[in-house]
């Protein structure tokens, strides 16, 4: 949670400084949002949410395997409008 809270973070800090646009802000704010679904759903369906040791250790050899650490940012991304 606190990887994924820190691209608001970042954005809070790049609007304040005037370098992205309030609707920019408000779309990072989103895709927070469904990043941290993913996570929960992650986390509720793996360990039923109460074993927090399981679904840890879990998340750690998911991210020792050779496809890496889960990238829960990427997984909360928009998907694509398919155009017909």
């Amino acid at each position: 949670m606190a990887e994924l809270f820190e691209h608001v973070s970042t954005a809070a800090d790049r609007y304040r400084a005037g370098e992205i646009d309030i609707y920019s802000m408000d779309e990072i704010i989103h895709h927070y949002h469904r990043a941290a679904q993913e996570l929960w759903k992650f986390c509720w369906t793996v360990g039923h949410g109460s074993n927090v040791e399981l679904v840890a250790s879990i998340i750690e050899r998911m991210a020792a395997d050779d496809q890496g650490p889960v990238d829960w940012w990427e997984r909360g991304a928009p998907r694509r409008r398919q155009t017909r």
